[in-house]
């Protein structure tokens, strides 16, 4: 405690009774600090130990630090703006020293969640307590990279987090619902929230705002890229989309390009793991839509152009399929609807407009062998093959047919002038039977004169009558 010293004109003052008066203790300590080691000068400067290290106040209310270290053990309070460098004067940086801004935390017990549910070296928290009628981006944190200057090879971002672990001891145990992420982005809104305007409401956006003339034809230009370094360990899945979080999984809009290109030497597309463990929906409708316009008026436009190549050499016992159409009716299930149609593979032409040329040609579907190749050895080339496997019993089916042909235009409408229009010269019989039974098949031997010898008969049906069309050999 300070005490009051009255002395005479003349007298001087003990360093005891200065002491004292200055509530200094035993250890030359005031406040904390030693006298001896603060020097005040004319400049207005306290400085501590040497010129390096000193306080001032550069203006009414501002109190300056001047130090080439500032240590401070203990916690720091701010109640206003914190700033560091200026606009377009920064804090220097070196190869020694690479961070403006660094922090170490690490726990020194074992946490509990508390009120915020988590733990952090930096947390931001903004709290937008007045209401914005202006248009303003907001953000608790704002990170941008500004170059000025040549950069060379390395990572650029304007914010970089990762997670590491690199020792015995990192042990990352946890529930099936453990999220391990080097960045988690959500959101959390309640039902007392509003949503009354127009907009977007998005875990994340990923906005190019690089300027339209800007030439990048010397790099990759995409919005989000999935990588690996060089020996790491490759991705199982690039993309996941948990069940039942989405309405659309994933919405394409306008492209100037390909919606999806498999620029790879490998890339396929999988519903469902296998034949018992496949993608279901409950929903009546399409599991795959793909609904294109296309406006051109030159060229071949495809809504769905699919090609499969095989580059194998030499013996090989695969069978390939381009594109391959299965309806399996899984065992357990029973389909009865009612005049309803199921199908492997359908093909449809479907006409809103107008069809006016005299050399065009319309199809449901069609089947093409292209010219080309060398062909040494094939048992049967065809444009289209119809092959019946069914071996089970067919109590109660009306009909059963290898290819039905049917016109089901109403009555009175156009009606199909051929059921069968053959378009070439080019072709050695009209139909070549083979394997037919001698006996109660549907091509038989037969007897009898005619104009020519009478070598078969045919078996046809018309109605519930039975009859045989005759075929001569000359």
């Amino acid at each position: 405690m300070a005490e009051t010293i009255s002395k005479h004109i003349g007298e001087g003052f003990g360093k005891g009774e200065l002491y004292a008066a200055l509530a200094y203790d035993s250890g030359d300590v005031f406040g904390g600090m030693k006298i001896k080691s603060i020097m005040h000068n004319e400049d207005e400067k306290a400085y501590f130990r040497d010129a390096n290290a000193y306080i001032y106040s550069s203006a009414t209310g501002v109190l300056d630090i001047v130090a080439t270290t500032v240590n401070i053990t203990g916690d720091i309070g701010f109640t206003g703006v914190y700033s560091m460098g200026t606009m377009d004067v920064g804090i220097a940086v070196t190869t020694a020293a690479p961070f403006a801004f660094e922090v170490h935390t690490e726990p020194l017990t074992t946490l509990v969640a508390g009120d915020t549910g988590l733990s952090s070296g930096i947390r931001s928290r903004y709290h937008v307590t007045v209401a914005q009628a202006n248009q303003i981006s907001i953000s608790a944190i704002d990170a941008r990279l500004r170059v000025k200057h040549a950069l060379a090879d390395g990572v650029h971002c304007g914010i970089n987090a990762g997670i590491e672990a690199s020792t015995a001891t990192a042990d990352f145990t946890g529930t099936a619902t453990t999220q391990r992420c080097a960045g988690h982005f959500y959101l959390d809104f309640d039902e007392l929230g509003s949503l009354a305007d127009n907009g977007w409401l998005t875990g994340i956006t990923i906005d190019s705002s690089v300027h339209v003339s800007l030439s990048i034809a010397a790099v990759q230009f995409a919005g989000l890229r999935i990588k690996k370094s060089s020996g790491k360990l490759s991705w199982e899945q690039g993309i996941i989309i948990d069940d039942s979080c989405t309405g659309t999984a994933i919405d394409i809009g306008t492209v100037t390009g390909y919606a999806i290109n498999f620029s790879g030497d490998e890339g396929r597309i999988l519903m469902g793991a296998s034949t018992s463990s496949r993608a279901s929906f409950a929903a009546t409708g399409d599991v795959a839509q793909f609904f294109t316009v296309n406006m051109a008026t030159t060229g071949i436009c495809t809504g769905l152009d699919f090609e499969h190549s095989l580059g194998y050499q030499g013996n090989t016992a695969m069978q390939a399929t381009a594109i391959r159409g299965v309806l399996r009716i899984l065992t357990g299930a029973t389909i009865n609807g009612t005049s309803k149609v199921y199908e492997g593979a359908a093909g449809y032409f479907m006409n809103e407009g107008t069809v006016n040329s005299a050399s065009i040609d319309v199809t449901g579907v069609r089947g093409v062998i292209m010219d080309g190749g060398v062909w040494t050895a094939a048992r049967n080339v065809a444009c289209g093959w119809f092959d019946w496997q069914l071996n089970n019993a067919l109590a109660g089916i009306t009909n059963t047919s290898i290819l039905l042909l049917t016109n089901n235009a109403n009555q009175g409408a156009e009606n199909p002038d051929n059921v069968m229009y053959l378009f070439t010269p080019y072709m050695k019989y009209l139909l070549n039977f083979q394997e037919g039974s001698a006996t109660g098949g549907e091509i038989i031997a037969a007897g009898g004169s005619g104009g020519a010898t009478r070598s078969y008969k045919i078996k046809c049906k018309y109605g519930d009558t039975e009859f045989w069309l005759s075929g001569y050999t000359d």
